[in-house]
C-alpha cells in the first residue's frame, strides 16, 4: 500500500502484474493502458489492475498527478469472484460516486 505523486508527463511501466492491484487515481488525468487498450482516468476514479495483463500507466502531461495502490491476491474461488484472474467482467475504470 502506498501514495505517490508523479510530475506531469510522467510514465510509469510497461510492467507485467503478478498480483491484483486497486489504483485510486485522487489528482490529476491517466491514461491506463491494459495490453494496449487504453482506459481514460479522471481524478477521482479507481483502476483495477488484474494479474497476467502487461499495462502502463500515462500520466497527466499539464500538472502532477497523484494515485494511492493496494496489492493484494484472489486465493479463494467464489462464485462472485470468477474471472478476476483473467479479467472477465470487471470494469477496469470506475469513477468515484458512478454507481457505487
Amino acid at each position: 500500500m502506498g501514495v505517490v505523486t508523479y510530475p506531469a508527463g510522467a510514465t510509469f511501466g510497461p510492467r507485467r502484474k503478478r498480483d491484483c492491484e486497486l489504483v485510486w487515481v485522487s489528482e490529476g488525468e491517466v491514461i491506463y493502458e491494459r495490453e494496449g487498450v487504453g482506459f481514460a482516468c479522471p481524478g477521482e476514479s479507481l483502476v483495477m489492475c488484474v494479474p497476467g495483463h502487461e499495462d502502463f500507466f500515462r500520466l497527466d502531461t499539464r500538472k502532477l498527478a497523484r494515485h494511492a495502490f493496494f496489492h493484494f491476491d484472489v486465493s479463494v474461488e467464489l462464485p462472485r469472484l470468477s474471472g478476476v484472474r483473467e479479467g472477465n467482467g470487471w470494469p477496469v475504470v470506475r469513477a468515484c460516486g458512478e454507481g457505487m
